[in-house]
């Protein structure tokens, strides 16, 4: 199965067991092939096509046309075996789980930075409270964008740090976009695995944010965040790729997204959910 993109105005109705997608042209997509759906912009989505899609608990994930992530469709039902979900809730104060988080991305920025990080492995060890963890994570978060300031300048792109509340740059809204994929991408992986996407170690819940998303995010985002480094220095996006200067038009999203898709499969996406779950059954 594999991931529906949606990046122009189109509209989606049901067709049997499959998504008819009229751009001009009708298109067929048996639902039996698709994954997830990610929506972005003024598509339209009918009710029969929607229905089909949560009928056989295929998440809807919808964007702004500048990629913001705006919610989520999806049906009420999780994986019967709730075995995942009763060690999240037994561990949900356990700051190993947390330490073990922080490390693993420390881990990844020492590897991309070629520095070692130890004397902040030291502080991570002897934190006693989360407060302590949040901070030294995102002290080494400073080197990775340090480093990736850095590339970018020998490229001749301008970058002077990350900013997203709002966007301000080309550089944070290709860091933001990619991010929001990944993070939608790991919901429904996490899902499918039968944990609960809200209940986190490192990051808490507020609002609607997904901390245990998030909490497995951080083994990928300096792997994330270098491919958007590697895309840019490249010059792979032209400025006709971009609206206003900062953020993807449908045609931008459309070059980006097949960059994205290729980039993905080289990376394990189990893997660092799988050491979590055996980290939480090692606090049984």
């Amino acid at each position: 199965m594999k991931d529906l993109f949606i990046t122009r105005p189109v509209k989606i109705s049901r067709d049997a067991k499959s998504l008819k997608i009229d751009e001009g042209n009708f298109k067929k997509i048996p639902v039996s092939l698709i994954r997830s759906v990610y929506i972005f912009g003024n598509a339209e989505l009918n009710n029969s096509a929607r229905n089909l899609l949560l009928e056989y608990s295929r998440p809807i994930y919808l964007f702004s046309s500048k990629g913001e992530f705006r919610g989520i469709i999806h049906n009420a039902k999780l994986k019967s075996n709730y075995k995942n979900r009763i060690l999240q809730y037994k561990n949900i104060d356990n700051l190993d789980i947390a330490k073990f988080i922080v490390k693993k991305k420390i881990e990844t920025i020492e590897h991309y930075t070629k520095r070692s990080l130890n004397r902040y492995k030291e502080k991570l060890e002897s934190a006693e409270k989360l407060n302590e963890i949040l901070g030294v994570e995102g002290s080494c978060s400073r080197y990775m964008f340090e480093k990736i300031k850095k590339e970018l300048e020998k490229a001749g792109i301008e970058f002077k740090g990350r900013e997203f509340r709002p966007v301000k740059d080309r550089v944070n809204s290709l860091l933001s976009f990619t991010y929001s994929l990944y993070y939608m991408f790991l919901h429904t992986v996490i899902l499918e695995e039968g944990f609960d996407p809200y209940i986190g170690f490192l990051h808490k819940k507020r609002g609607t944010h997904m901390a245990f998303v998030s909490d497995v995010m951080e083994g990928y985002r300096v792997y994330l965040s270098a491919f958007v480094v590697k895309i840019l220095k490249r010059g792979i996006m032209k400025d006709e790729d971009f609206k206003d200067g900062i953020f993807l038009n449908y045609e931008g999203k459309k070059k980006f997204i097949s960059y994205y898709l290729d980039f993905i499969k080289i990376l394990d996406n189990y893997y660092f959910l799988e050491e979590i779950k055996t980290k939480l059954n090692a606090h049984l």
